[in-house]
C-alpha cells in the first residue's frame, strides 16, 4: 500500500486525525530517489518570509516617517514646504523613534534643516511610542 493510498484510507475521525495525516502526506512528499523535498520547501518558504518582513519594516519606517514629517511641517512651520528629506530605515537606539531630516524652505526663502524623530512603523512587535514626530534640534545656525 503506497502513502497515497494510507492517507485516503484513513477516514477522518472526530478528532481530525485524518486532516493531520493528509498535511504529513503533503509535507512528506518523496522524489524518486527518496528525499524529503516538502518539508526542505516549506522551511525555505518559511525562512524567507522572515527575511523579507525586515525589508517591508524599513521601507515602512520610511514611508510612515515622510507622512508623519510632512504633516509636523505644516502644523509647526506654516508656509514651509519640504525641498529634501532623509530618513533611517531602522531605530538604532530602540526608543520607538527613527531619526529624520528634513530640509524646509519658504518661498523665495532660506533653507532650514530640521531634525526630528518619527514613530518607526515598521516593527510589528514594538509599540508605537507616540502619532507625530517630534522635534529633535536645527543644527546649523538657522535664522527663522
Amino acid at each position: 500500500m503506497t502513502r497515497r493510498e494510507k492517507s485516503k484510507s484513513q477516514s477522518p475521525n472526530a478528532s481530525g486525525l485524518g486532516t493531520i495525516h493528509s498535511w504529513t502526506y503533503c509535507l512528506t512528499l518523496q522524489t524518486k530517489n527518496g528525499h524529503n523535498t516538502g518539508v526542505k520547501k516549506v522551511l525555505f518558504l518559511v525562512f524567507g518570509a522572515v527575511l523579507c518582513m525586515g525589508c517591508q519594516n524599513q521601507s515602512a519606517n520610511a514611508a510612515a516617517a515622510k507622512g508623519l514629517a510632512q504633516n509636523w511641517v505644516n502644523d509647526m512651520l506654516p508656509g514651509y514646504e519640504i525641498k529634501g528629506f532623509s530618513c533611517a530605515t531602522v531605530d538604532t537606539d530602540s526608543d520607538g523613534y527613527v531619526a529624520v531630516d528634513v530640509m524646509v524652505q519658504k518661498e523665495g526663502g532660506d533653507k532650514h534643516l530640521v531634525q526630528l524623530e518619527c514613530p518607526a512603523a515598521g516593527d510589528p512587535l514594538n509599540f508605537q511610542k507616540g502619532s507625530g514626530c517630534k522635534y529633535k534640534q536645527s543644527p546649523m545656525e538657522n535664522r527663522w
